[in-house]
């Protein structure tokens, strides 16, 4: 399953968010673990054309993965 962390937002999904989300998904089933997106279009990032403000990318919390 794909968590959301509490305060993320998705001002916009682009086409290359949706296919982020469905790999996502399909890494869920794969890994057999549940995965929490971090941050979406919220947060700090490197300016007005970061793909995080344009809805073309995500990012995803790692340290609950097993070694």
């Amino acid at each position: 399953m794909i968590r959301i962390k509490d305060g993320v937002a998705f001002a916009v999904i682009a086409p290359a968010g949706f296919l982020i989300l469905e790999a996502l998904k399909a890494a869920t089933v794969k890994l057999g673990q549940d995965l929490t997106i971090t941050s979406g279009t919220d947060g700090v990032h490197s300016g007005p054309t970061d793909p995080h403000k344009l809805g073309e990318a995500y990012d995803v919390r790692s340290h609950d993965f097993p070694p």
